[in-house]
Order: structure tokens, then sequence, then C-alpha cells
């Protein structure tokens, strides 16, 4: 079942995306293809969003949609043009592969997740043990969720 706040932002991914297909369309049409511009923009959104997102000190319901859908929203909007270089390189295929399996990757991170928690019995565990079971759970999410999505 879709949350509520997930209805929200996939309905405004939707409204994002009638809004700016025609100035998409228009940008590839225009003379500012220029892909030092759009990778400036993309360089700037990325390090803005990644400060901002780093400084939230709360996160509920009522602040979601400052601190959650908008920025996601601009990042979406800076690069569904594809024209700057970091658009190029997220266009690779091992990261398209990693795009296109994002529903498989979703759907095993919770399980992978509460594995690991069943295994070590919870979270209080030292910060170097902390770091080994994320990038074990991000593997194995990563190897089983493209497995799936190859089937």
């Amino acid at each position: 079942m879709l949350p509520v706040s997930r209805l929200g932002e996939f309905t405004l991914g939707i409204c994002l995306g009638l809004l700016f297909h025609p100035a998409s369309e228009y940008l590839s049409k225009s003379s500012a293809n220029n892909p030092i511009i759009f990778t400036v923009a993309e360089v700037a959104v990325l390090i803005g969003y990644f400060v901002y997102a780093n400084s939230i000190t709360e996160f509920s319901c009522g602040t979601r949609i400052f601190s959650w859908i908008i920025p996601n929203l601009l990042l979406i909007a800076v690069f569904m043009n594809g024209k700057g270089y970091i658009s190029k390189l997220f266009s690779t295929k091992p990261l398209l592969l990693l795009g296109n399996a994002t529903l498989e990757l979703y759907l095993v991170h919770i399980l992978v997740i509460k594995g690991f928690l069943a295994y070590n019995g919870s979270l209080d565990i030292s910060d170097y043990a902390l770091t080994i079971n994320f990038w074990m759970c991000l593997l194995v999410t990563t190897a089983v969720g493209l497995f799936i999505h190859k089937q």
C-alpha cells in the first residue's frame, strides 16, 4: 500500500514532468546547449542538496515538503535534460542498470537490513562494525536486487 505522503510526492513528480517537459524540449532546440552551463547547474544543485540534507535536524511529516519534496524536485528539474557531464556519467550502462533495478533494490533492502539487525541483535555495536555492516548490507542488497532484476 502506498503511504499518503508518498502519494503527494508521486503527484508532484507527475506535475513536474508535465511542467518541465515543454521546457526540456525548448532547451534542446535552443542555443543554450552548452554542456558546461548544465554541468555547473548540476554541480551546484548536488552541492546544495547535500549541504541542505546534512543540515536537517528535524524530519517530521509537517516539514516533509520543505525537507524532502522540494529539494528532490529541484534535482529532477536540473537533471532531466541530461545535457551536463554529470548527467552523461549517470547515463553509463552500469548506472542505468542500477536505475532500472531500483524497484527490486527498494523491495530487497529492508529484508537485508532486518537480516543484519537480527544477526547483530542491535545497532549497539562499534563504529567500525556498523560501517562494515552498512557496506555488507549495500553489497548484499545490490547483488540480490540485480539478480532478481535479471530474472
